[in-house]
């Protein structure tokens, strides 16, 4: 087979980027992991120096983990019942709303671990009805065979942040507090909400209206269906809370005694070759 240019296969990846609507998709989303990848140092360690310690932080992340299990079924049936970029915007919103009042908390010394609590929760439901409404854009605004492309864009935008994020928000929260880095948080959901709210989205299909109820019980039955889907969901609801306490909880808690704290903590929980290889040594 004749070989493809380099130029060419880089023009054929980026092509959905000419695609507006896609393009302003494209862009909220990389702002909103950019806060989203340093938020989680800024909140563990908010946590620990307000004295919550581990049961603290470990309060803070069951309250964001919990509505988005319990919720997202609801927020598959909102998304297919109004417009995608309507449950966006407002999630957006309601994301930036909350970070924000916890950044101002923090910066004013008067956030205690509750709030944080409070505002974690908040941030969860907010997303167990942004992912099934984000999760449909790409099949609305892009032609289909620019479609492999676009999911491609979407992931490597994601775990490029998602590399860089611990190091950079270890040395955020070192450097300006983590008022400043869940202040970040709530500035990228508020321009995501802005792009959003800029979504050329085709109107929602009409459909039989059945009942919320009945939309659940057929949403339900579909999942169900799919054997594949509710095993791999099942190996997460093992291995994510593994991680969950591991990683999220007792890793900070780690980095604060012995990492010498947020920086030491981000700096190694970066999953980048680069920063292991030009790590200092450890303490």
């Amino acid at each position: 087979m004749p070989r493809i240019p380099l130029r060419t296969r880089l023009r054929e990846a980026g092509a959905p980027l000419a695609v507006r609507s896609f393009r302003l998709h494209f862009t909220a989303r990389m702002l909103s992991w950019t806060g989203s990848a340093v938020a989680p140092i800024g909140m563990a360690f908010a946590v620990l120096h307000l004295g919550g310690g581990a049961s603290g932080l470990g309060l803070v992340l069951a309250a964001n983990v919990a509505p988005q299990i319990l919720l997202l079924l609801i927020g598959g049936v909102v998304a297919d019942r109004w417009s995608r970029a309507t449950v966006m915007v407002w999630t957006n919103i309601l994301s930036a709303g909350a970070q924000g009042v916890a950044a101002v908390l923090l910066w004013t010394g008067a956030a205690q671990v509750w709030h944080l609590v409070a505002v974690s929760a908040l941030c969860g439901a907010a997303s167990s009805f942004f992912t099934p409404a984000a999760g449909g854009v790409v099949v609305e605004v892009v032609p289909a065979e620019m479609r492999y492309a676009a999911n491609a864009l979407l992931k490597i935008g994601q775990n490029t942040v998602k590399i860089a994020g611990p190091a950079v928000g270890g040395v955020l929260v070192a450097a300006v507090g983590s008022s400043w880095v869940i202040g970040w948080d709530a500035f990228t959901f508020a321009a995501a909400a802005v792009l959003c709210a800029r979504l050329n989205l085709a109107p929602t299909k009409a459909k039989v209206r059945t009942g919320f109820v009945a939309d659940l019980r057929e949403g339900w039955g579909d999942f169900w269906s799919r054997r594949w889907l509710w095993v791999m969901v099942l190996q997460g609801a093992v291995v994510v809370p593994v991680w969950l306490v591991g990683y999220q909880m007792l890793g900070p808690v780690y980095g604060e005694n012995y990492l010498g704290g947020a920086a030491g903590w981000g700096w190694w929980s970066a999953p980048s070759p680069a920063a292991w290889c030009s790590a200092p040594p450890r303490p």
